[in-house]
């Protein structure tokens, strides 16, 4: 006796769905596949899988533009994250080919960096989706470990770990703003800078926050874990750029007082926030007074608040960096590779064995 019909989707890219032995619906298409793999249509709210090749693990997260799953490859076992975002407007077009915004930055412009979050490969799915294969960093994202320290454990983060992930936030803006990246030795010796390469174009990203910065495992297991810069939807190749009366992008908590205006200045703002939350549990911002509208407070200088990380227990040294990149005035933040060789100088003081860290920190493995 025949079995049920299986249901079929017909148009013109000859697309069907067929049930596999878990009851769960698989995506077949004649298309290239990527990765070595066939490409994903969807994931479903139930947490099924729509993918032929790949074992869907957990739901990461969801926002207005899209969400983000953990998959499992299921040849190799390595783990994916598989994000699903609406289509782009502004998709780059002629020298880009048409290519999503993040890919065009990511894969054409940037090119790979230990800093930067590594974007494997990329499709479209639907006519209003696309979907993209990023590296998956088990340890998560550094919001949670903020969150988990201040909230959950009432402690504080070891100093030494802040100087380690200020000096690595600031290398990945180097490497975004001027194309170069630390030169080092075998011995881990820094002696110099790359090249930008050809292609390079300055990015401002717009967007810098600790959801945004994400954690990788160590080189070694006595070497704290890596910061990698991620989330370049928003990002823009403009290096001054300001945005109309209400049209705000990005999260204005991390954001400098010289709003609407976007610029790599203010991107030195961002990564001196993070570090500002990282050791007092709030980004530098007040609260909005009585009466007064979100948008308009925080385009005040005064909405802003830096305090003084050396009442928490930080060193006077610490305060003072962070510091050089929270000044009021844009061209008054120290920036780029002077910034990168300061805060090198006090790494190598502090040191960055994973040991300081405190144990029941071990990220978000699956």
């Amino acid at each position: 006796m025949p079995g049920p019909r299986r249901p079929f989707v017909p148009d013109n890219r000859r697309r069907k769905w067929v049930r596999n032995s878990s009851t769960q619906f698989v995506f077949h298409r004649e298309t290239p596949e990527i990765i070595g793999r066939a490409p994903p249509q969807k994931i479903y709210a139930d947490g099924s899988s729509g993918m032929r090749e790949f074992q869907h693990i957990k739901k990461i997260g969801e926002g207005g533009q899209g969400r983000c799953d953990l998959v499992e490859r299921k040849g190799d076992g390595k783990y994916l994250v598989y994000k699903q975002m609406k289509v782009e407007v502004d998709m780059i077009r002629s020298k880009h080919r048409n290519k999503p915004l993040e890919v065009a930055i990511l894969k054409d412009i940037l090119g790979p960096s230990e800093r930067i979050v590594r974007l494997f490969d990329w499709t479209h799915v639907s006519p209003t989706n696309n979907c993209f294969f990023f590296e998956y960093c088990s340890y998560g994202d550094l919001y949670n470990m903020i969150d988990g320290y201040h909230n959950n454990q009432g402690l504080e983060i070891p100093e030494s770990f802040v100087w380690h992930t200020y000096g690595q936030l600031a290398e990945a803006l180097t490497f975004i703003h001027e194309g170069r990246s630390r030169v080092t030795t075998v011995d881990g010796d820094r002696i110099g800078w790359t090249t930008p390469s050809e292609d390079h174009r300055p990015i401002v990203h717009r967007d810098i926050k600790p959801d945004n910065v994400f954690i990788r495992p160590g080189k070694t297991r006595d070497h704290y874990p890596e910061i990698v810069l991620a989330d370049f939807g928003i990002a823009t190749t403009k290096l001054v750029s300001c945005q109309g009366k209400g049209d705000f992008c990005g999260t204005m908590a991390y954001q400098g007082p010289e709003l609407p205006m976007h610029s790599r200045a203010g991107d030195h703002w961002a990564i001196g926030a993070c570090i500002h939350h990282m050791t007092t549990g709030t980004p530098p911002i007040r609260k909005v007074p009585r009466g007064r509208s979100y948008k308009t407070w925080v385009l005040k200088s005064e909405a802003r608040k830096v305090l003084d990380v050396t009442r928490r227990g930080y060193s006077r040294e610490l305060d003072d960096a962070m510091y050089k990149t929270l000044r009021t005035r844009p061209e008054d933040r120290l920036r780029g590779r002077a910034l990168v060789e300061s805060l090198e100088r006090a790494v190598a003081r502090w040191g960055g064995e994973m040991i300081y860290l405190n144990p029941w920190w071990q990220g978000s493995r699956p």
